[in-house]
């Protein structure tokens, strides 16, 4: 499953797209801020209501397409974000969203919604009234991790229920079924091996001997290590895994064995998927366990050279409800940006998206070096013609994408006629 892991840098924005806080009550009650009501169980008849909040965020060019933001987890928020840390140029305006349950729409304090309010057909709903709200003259959807689930989900009910559809659908580190049991771990557990196997054989040994480098111990470098693998090559900033094991070559500083431990020690706190937020965790058991994996490791930890999955976050709850991409027809353009190293999406699951959706047209960006967050992450530079070229429909993607500083190889893939 998509781990909620958050990074540990200077963006509140995580390796799994969206704001690492999970409740920030000043960032509930901004200028910006709108609330709809909604029923706790759409579709029930006389079901309580709850109200839904969301963030407008106005951009520069009213005649611009607005872009709805639908975060990862499941569990992830997005309305206390700041604007510059997602890659959506400043003239578009923002739509962000917190799911039902979490961030601004969590329940009152001693209180909790029941079970059946936590589906991803019930999120998807809550999105489809926000759109009914605000009426948009034209919208993209916007989905990462998680959300580009979301974003299938909610383009095909709103296809179903007849409201104006988006002009493009936009899915960053794609979910296309649920995940087999240890699917992600052994993913992750690859991309592991290819990393180490880049390094020089005297990195390489002092990850498979008795002891860890700098002392720390196996929980300490499996979480650090899973969080850079998740993040895949920064552009401007480089590749932090290889960064940081490329400074274990014998003859550094101490200065530089010590920016290493403390750079180790910061990513790995909060790695764990049980150290998030209770309420974060109540929806992610409830949507991502039953929807979207049998099980799910809690954490890393690095031993014998190889990361070894502990823990399952979804022991309490089966796979009742299992995600198909195919289950939700989309009938707006597709584009797909996918990290080839990206361990939570992997890159041959992102690509069976496509397939599964052959009535629309698609086209499918491939980051090589990059990880589950590749636009924001990777390919921020060139994000303005990125846009631009999604809000048209793909014209003049190619000439777009040779803007980006990364490498980016396009696949299209038109209609089925």
């Amino acid at each position: 499953m998509v781990s909620a892991c958050a990074v540990a840098d200077d963006s509140d924005l995580d390796a799994n797209g969206g704001g690492g806080k999970a409740d920030d009550a000043a960032a509930c009650t901004t200028r910006e801020v709108r609330r709809i009501e909604r029923p706790v169980i759409p579709g029930a008849s006389k079901s309580k209501k709850f109200s839904y909040a969301f963030r407008v965020s106005p951009g520069t060019d009213p005649n611009a397409p607005t872009v709805i933001f639908l975060p990862g987890g499941p569990g992830q928020t997005s309305i206390e974000m700041a604007r510059e840390d997602l890659a959506v140029p400043p003239r578009y305006t923002v739509v962000f969203t917190d799911p039902r349950g979490v961030g601004c729409n969590a329940p009152a304090r001693g209180e909790q919604f029941p079970d059946d309010f936590f589906t991803s057909a019930n999120l998807a709903s809550d999105v489809v009234a926000l759109v009914n709200e605000l009426k948009p003259s034209s919208y993209m959807l916007y989905g990462i991790s998680y959300g580009t689930l979301l974003g299938t989900t909610t383009a095909a009910q709103l296809d179903a229920a007849k409201v104006a559809p988006p002009i493009a659908v936009v899915l960053e580190g794609v979910v296309t079924r649920a995940f087999q049991p240890g699917e992600e771990a052994a993913e992750y557990s690859r991309q592991w091996a290819a990393a180490l196997a880049r390094q020089a054989p005297e990195i390489q040994r002092q990850f498979t001997g008795d002891t860890l480098p700098l002392g720390l111990d196996a929980k300490a470098w499996g979480g650090a290590i899973s969080q850079w693998l998740s993040m895949g090559t920064i552009t401007g900033t480089g590749n932090l895994l290889d960064m940081h094991l490329g400074a274990l070559t014998p003859g550094q500083s101490q200065m530089t064995l010590d920016a290493v431990k403390m750079g180790v020690e910061q990513y790995a706190a909060g790695s764990a998927h049980s150290s998030h937020a209770p309420q974060l965790l109540h929806l992610f058991e409830r949507v991502g366990c039953r929807e979207i994996t049998e099980t799910n490791f809690d954490l890393f930890h690095l031993t014998g050279g190889k990361l070894q999955p502990v823990g399952d976050v979804c022991s309490r709850f089966d796979l009742a409800t299992p995600y198909d991409a195919k289950d939700h027809p989309v009938r707006s353009p597709i584009f797909y940006l996918n990290g080839e190293r990206d361990p939570n999406t992997p890159h041959t699951l992102a690509l069976a998206h496509v397939a599964a959706q052959p009535q629309t047209d698609r086209a499918f960006i491939s980051v090589p070096d990059g990880g589950h967050n590749p636009f924001s992450l990777s390919l921020g530079g060139c994000a303005p013609a990125l846009w631009s070229s999604f809000e048209a429909r793909g014209a003049g993607l190619e000439q777009a994408l040779a803007t980006c500083e990364a490498a980016t190889k396009l696949q299209r893939f038109p209609a089925a006629r």
